[in-house]
């Protein structure tokens, strides 16, 4: 399904004496000549052509490692073989789900490139597990600031120089900080915080020296250790907040078509995990996806750059927050220049949010927390519906880590509200709601002075709700 193939059914070459055959415009000899039903394809050098199985180069099947697919067997451990297959084959890393019922006992784990076709394949998840996990942040780089950040300048300076291609012109690069972001909704805990986070973009890498696109714009935040009264605004990325830099491995992900679903009737059980997890890719896809049943979010990306969800249904997802389900269908954690185009969402809490992470600030921070905590920035929402839901509920919601969101081309018809409205920069044009039970569009202040003891800075208007409303037919604002 993704690429275009030239098969060879019969093929003439000139054998010498050794057997090998040579081909016009290519140097070598191949190692042999072929059977019927391989491909052809041009070795890594380029001199020569070389023959390989369709399925052990092209793609994997799950049937091939066990897998039944009739509804009724336990195929977790067959599918789990199958993908560790095809991430350690070497080769193109796909698999494919043949039309058939999974029945699932178990997170499917996936830690490195991987592509999969599951249009016809139904999985249903029987046990308070996350279905699919695809997570690559472990594979991440992490440096530390060699001195503070001058506010204002387009460079930085690592503690360490990166390995050759470690860090290229155009990557996206995350800067985080143990300084508390100024979205922060309460003072909480300092092992549980919103934390400054930001993604910028390389322009150029010389040493230890990185050089930005612009300069860096989250560059104040608050004291992050708690204290009654009045906290202090601080320098972000002064070397006493412990500033880092984290560098994604540029590996990608996809996924097209198939049907996920927990098992139904678990609403009250404590069951609160996502259908789809991808953490930490660059460039991932997930399109043509049906989800039909869930306890918390369908697609949950967290410190993700340029995803794309399109096409995407998602619908029954339990809102429950008491049991921890918050029923998110696309779900943004610190992510930079998602896409979500052309999807629907029916009876969530919010079809589509932004929702970063807080975390504590110690040796043992993973670069998961890193990733998911800080800034989600840049997303687009275009061409998707939304209807019904429980409870609080708005099939389009940015909560206060938004940065420069947009909203294009959405429809609401018949839900609690329309656009929940928090963060900076959002923009919602040309959308449209109707038959909603109280706001179009509700934009929230998010600060009452009193939740966060007082703090004068919670309530500057740097850091409240912006949002720009263009050609957009509501019911009330």
């Amino acid at each position: 399904p993704y690429y275009s193939l030239c098969y060879i059914v019969k093929h003439t070459a000139t054998s010498s004496s050794s057997g090998s055959s040579t081909f016009t415009g290519l140097t070598d000899t191949p190692s042999s000549l072929g059977t019927a039903g391989q491909v052809a394809a041009v070795n890594s050098g380029g001199t020569a052509l070389e023959f390989v199985d369709v399925q052990s180069s092209i793609t994997t099947s799950v049937k091939d490692f066990g897998a039944v697919g009739n509804g009724v067997a336990n195929d977790t451990t067959a599918i789990q073989n199958a993908i560790n297959s095809a991430i350690s084959s070497g080769g193109i890393k796909h698999l494919t789900f043949p039309p058939g019922i999974y029945k699932l006992g178990g997170t499917i784990s996936v830690d490195d490139e991987l592509h999969v076709f599951a249009k016809g394949a139904k999985f249903i998840q029987t046990v308070n597990q996350r279905v699919f996990d695809f997570d690559v942040t472990d594979k991440a780089n992490v440096y530390s600031l060699s001195s503070s950040y001058t506010i204002g300048s387009d460079t930085i300076s690592l503690s360490t120089t990166p390995s050759s291609g470690v860090i290229k012109t155009g990557d996206a690069i995350k800067i985080v900080s143990k300084a508390v972001d100024r979205c922060q909704r309460d003072q909480g805990t300092d092992s549980s915080l919103y934390r400054v986070g930001e993604w910028a973009t390389v322009k150029s890498v010389s040493g230890s020296t990185i050089t930005l696109t612009m300069p860096l714009k989250e560059v104040k935040g608050v004291d992050p250790t708690s204290a009654s009264g009045e906290e202090s605004i601080v320098d972000s990325y002064d070397f006493t907040y412990e500033p880092k830099v984290i560098v994604l491995p540029r590996i990608s992900m996809s996924w097209i078509g198939g049907e996920v679903a927990f098992e139904d009737n678990h609403d009250n059980d404590g069951w609160s995990n996502p259908v789809f997890t991808c953490s930490g890719y660059t460039n991932p896809k997930l399109s043509e996806i049906v989800i039909t049943r869930g306890y918390q979010a369908g697609i949950n990306l967290a410190g993700t750059v340029h995803a794309v969800v399109k096409d995407c249904s998602i619908s029954n997802l339990t809102n429950n927050t008491s049991q921890g389900q918050y029923g998110y269908g696309v779900s943004n954690a610190g992510t930079f220049k998602t896409l979500v185009e052309g999807c629907t969402f029916t009876n969530t809490r919010h079809g589509f949010t932004t929702s970063s992470r807080r975390y504590g600030w110690s040796n043992s921070t993973t670069n998961l927390q890193y990733l998911a905590g800080g800034r989600d920035q840049s997303a687009i929402v275009v061409n998707c519906h939304g209807s019904g839901g429980y409870g609080g509920s708005a099939p389009f919601d940015t909560h206060m880590c938004a940065q420069d969101t947009t909203f294009n081309n959405c429809v609401v018809d018949g839900a609690e509200s329309g656009f929940h409205i928090r963060g900076r920069n959002v923009t919602v044009s040309n959308c449209k709601t109707f038959n909603v039970n109280n706001n179009g569009i509700y934009a929230f202040t998010e600060y009452g002075g009193t939740s966060n003891s007082g703090d004068a800075w919670a309530n500057d208007k740097n850091h409240m709700t912006s949002v720009r409303i263009n050609n957009c037919e509501l019911n009330a604002f």
